[in-house]
């Protein structure tokens, strides 16, 4: 039904009248939140909320299931593998945009910024239409286009500043700045006023994409929209696209501009400009830090020398990404050595022996390595986006090697190689013990059916015998018997033939299964089929149970020895650092004295000490010590990257130079950047 907005106060009325006048009866009234400029009394207010993943699954089937009942599967899935997508969602209006972009292509664009056009479009045009709705007067004269300019001002005007919020005055007046420019605007002030205001209700109670969140406080009603008209003022405003690139690509350190980026670079015809911007810039972050570029140059090195079948840059976003949580985590614990300095000083000093400090220090290694196996996994996000087949083991470690069939289980030398095949092993004989049931299953069915099979065309043969016998007022009832029979003979045959397609599906999965177990089982009768595959792999689960005790034997008697020749390390350092504190006779008193003008000066080269006797005996490389600012440079370098590599994901056109140009020099110190051939400062 269409309403014109002079009929609203008598629609109010009746409204009103006829509630009242039916008081004992339940009546339900609904409308967007912006289109209430009334109250019913008796009546309760309630908002919906939004959905959840089981309600907009729950919507979807119901809308499909009038309009398309195939799509709704498939909407789902899309829904749960998309994360922009199903937030979109949860709104209700929205989830319905969604599902009217969804029923005409069967899909959703792979290019967000797309998505979020059709179903704008949908909204602002479309939508209209299917509900045959009529605007405002001035409202309506807005061409789609200039409905979108005008939101895509407001939008990056708005999000430049921060304000997700604004004020109702602050938007007429956006609003007026727009339409005062369109050739059939009213120039009065007081016509732009209103004009402004009528445009803003229309939009709120009609399309809901601005929305009043508190009296006179208005938002866009997703922060998406916001984010989308924002990409589009930039890539298609009135400002020169190159200056609007710079100017955007300057905000890469903010969070809160990652989706505009993701959104700018689907709209652009080509990326190249704002890519390579992007790239110079992330570069230019820790470029003139000595320290940080020794850290990548470091870290260039350590991946050059390993060699593996990855992505360089993947390798170096790995140990990028693997050092520097090591790297925390050493900076974490031996800092507290300064923290207890004082008393370790004390100890040694009146204390005979160095038992109780050696137990103190040996309580910040193992904090260490209890802090190392909690970062062993660290963001390792800018690694798989950079090369998703990356394999990291259970130990934090890069898997170098391409995976290769294991022949001789003593060849395996860590418990990880051995639990993980012993427990592939016991996941294939679980399977084919599965598969052994389903077999016996089909076989005794068989059998079954092939003994009522016997049963039956006995009784054909006997019925056949009688038919040659009978009169003939007998045949046509004889006959009926037969084809009933020999209909009932086909139905037993047809089951036969299935099972066997199942016997015959089941072996070609036992035969898989024998490939990824690397069994060989010579040609042998079925009834003992089964029984030699588990005999096979019983002896193999056998060995490789004994390995893996062999070898954890090994890791105990190691960290036996590890934790010796620790104990003797440590041991020495504190003999060291003991020689070079006074005698404590000349103490007495005096000590916290000696402590206010010597302590943090022997605090700091003990730390130095242990921590250089840690990374020699762990292994770990290097003592960066790198300063409050260095490490918040270092995380907008790494969350840059990020977002670099996530726009090179996305679905963006750019020439196929440029990308492997970025990409090969991801991560590089500036030195190695500069001398690659394709180096050249945008």
């Amino acid at each position: 039904m269409k309403l014109e907005r002079i009929d609203s106060s008598r629609i109010i009325k009746q409204i009103k009248d006829f509630s009242d006048k039916f008081n004992t009866n339940w009546f339900v009234i609904t409308c967007r939140i912006g289109a209430k400029e009334y109250v019913f009394e008796h009546f309760t207010e309630v908002e919906v909320a939004d959905f959840d993943i089981n309600q907009i699954c729950t919507f979807a089937k119901k809308w499909f299931q009038i309009k398309d009942v195939i799509k709704v599967d498939k909407f789902i899935q899309k829904v749960k593998e998309n994360e922009p997508i199903q937030e979109l969602a949860t709104s209700p209006l929205l989830l319905t945009l969604l599902c009217l972009v969804f029923g005409e292509k069967a899909d959703f664009p792979s290019n967000r910024s797309e998505l979020y056009k059709e179903g704008l479009d949908i909204l602002l045009k479309k939508w209209d239409a299917k509900r045959n709705i009529e605007r405002d007067k001035i409202y309506e004269q807005l061409s789609l286009q200039r409905k979108e300019d005008l939101l895509s001002q407001i939008a990056r005007l708005t999000f430049e500043r921060g304000d997700y919020f604004f004020k109702q005055k602050e938007l007429e007046q956006y609003i007026a700045d727009y339409i005062q420019n369109l050739p059939e605007a009213k120039l009065d002030p007081e016509a732009l006023r209103l004009d402004s205001e009528a445009i803003l209700k229309s939009i709120e109670a009609q399309h809901g994409l601005l929305t009043e969140r508190a009296r006179g406080i208005y938002s866009f009603s997703h922060l998406t929209f916001h984010e989308y008209f924002t990409a589009r003022e930039i890539v298609f405003g009135l400002e020169p696209l190159e200056k609007a690139l710079k100017d955007l690509s300057s905000h890469f350190i903010e969070p809160r501009w990652r989706e505009v980026f993701l959104l700018t670079v689907g709209m652009l015809r080509n990326a190249d400009y704002l890519l390579s911007l992007m790239k110079r810039n992330i570069d230019s972050l820790i470029e003139n830090d000595e320290d940080l570029q020794n850290f990548l140059n470091w870290i260039s090195q350590k991946s050059h020398k390993i060699g593996s079948f990855y992505k360089p840059s993947a390798v170096r976003a790995f140990y990028l990404a693997f050092d520097l949580a090591r790297a925390l985590s050493l900076e974490r614990v031996t800092n507290q050595i300064i923290d207890f300095a004082k008393q370790l000083a004390t100890d040694l000093i009146f204390e005979e022996t160095i038992t109780i400090s050696l137990e103190n220090i040996r309580e910040l290694i193992v904090e260490l390595d209890f802090d190392f196996g909690s970062t062993i996994n660290p963001d390792r996000t800018l690694a798989f986006a950079i090369d998703n087949d990356l394999t990291i083991n259970r130990n934090g470690e890069l898997v170098l090697q391409e995976f290769n069939e294991i022949n001789d289980l003593d060849t395996l030398t860590s418990i990880e190689a051995v639990e993980d095949e012993l427990s592939l092993l016991q996941e294939i004989n679980l399977s084919i013990s599965e598969i052994e049931a389903e077999n016996t299953g089909y076989m005794a069915d068989i059998e079954e059916l092939e003994a009522k099979r016997a049963i039956i065309k006995k009784q054909v043969k006997d019925i056949e015998k009688e038919q040659l016998k009978a009169e003939e007022n007998e045949i046509d009832e004889i006959k009926d018997t037969l084809e009933e029979i020999n209909d009932e003979l086909e139905e037993i045959n047809e089951e036969i033939d299935s099972y066997k397609e199942g016997i015959e599906e089941l072996m070609g999965q036992l035969q898989f299964s024998l490939d990824e177990a690397n069994i060989d089982i010579e040609q042998v009768e079925d009834e003992i089929i089964f029984e030699k595959i588990h005999s096979e792999l019983g002896l193999k689960i056998q060995t490789l149970e004994q390995r893996l005790s062999e070898l954890r034997k090994q890791e105990s008697q190691q960290e036996f020895d590890s934790n010796l020749s620790l104990n003797s390390l440590l041991s020495n350092l504190l003999l060291k650092v003991k020689a070079q504190l006074p005698d404590p006779g000349i103490f007495g008193i005096s000590f916290e004295n000696w402590w206010l003008e010597n302590g943090t000066d022997w605090a700091k080269k003990l730390r130095n000490r242990v921590c250089k006797l840690i990374i020699d005996f762990r292994n770990l490389g290097y003592d960066w010590q790198f300063n409050n600012q260095q490490m918040k440079l270092l995380n907008q370098y790494y969350d840059g990257n990020e977002l670099l590599v996530d726009c090179l994901n996305s679905d963006c056109y750019m020439s196929r130079l440029i990308r492997e140009k970025i990409e090969g020099t991801l991560l590089l110190p500036i030195a190695e950047i500069e001398q690659s051939p394709s180096y050249k400062k945008v």
